[in-house]
């Protein structure tokens, strides 16, 4: 199930106090830049990222799960999120 309207929401509470989504968004790039992604052509535009203004590429997805998998702060949460072929998450 995905729900959209929860997505933005989570969006708005990185933006800081009296902050815009634009301003959300630059803190999403700068943190995903961190983890060794390529931001050259990253293009975010929401939070739900369903709009024609989102572009990555599949270098990008790449580089963002091996940095994730690779900060042990995030490891553990991140694999937990994953769907379980077979049992959860697919169909």
């Amino acid at each position: 199930l995905s729900n959209n309207f929860m997505a933005e929401q989570v969006l708005l509470a990185l933006a800081p106090k009296g902050g815009t989504a634009q301003d959300a968004l630059q803190k999403v790039r700068t943190w995903v830049g961190s983890v060794g992604v390529p931001v050259d052509g990253l293009s975010l535009g929401n939070g739900s990222g369903l709009y024609d203004n989102n572009r990555t590429s599949a270098r990008m997805v790449t580089s963002l799960l091996k940095g994730v998998y690779a900060d042990f702060r995030l490891r553990s949460d991140f694999l937990a999120s994953l769907a379980i072929m077979g049992v959860d998450g697919t169909t």
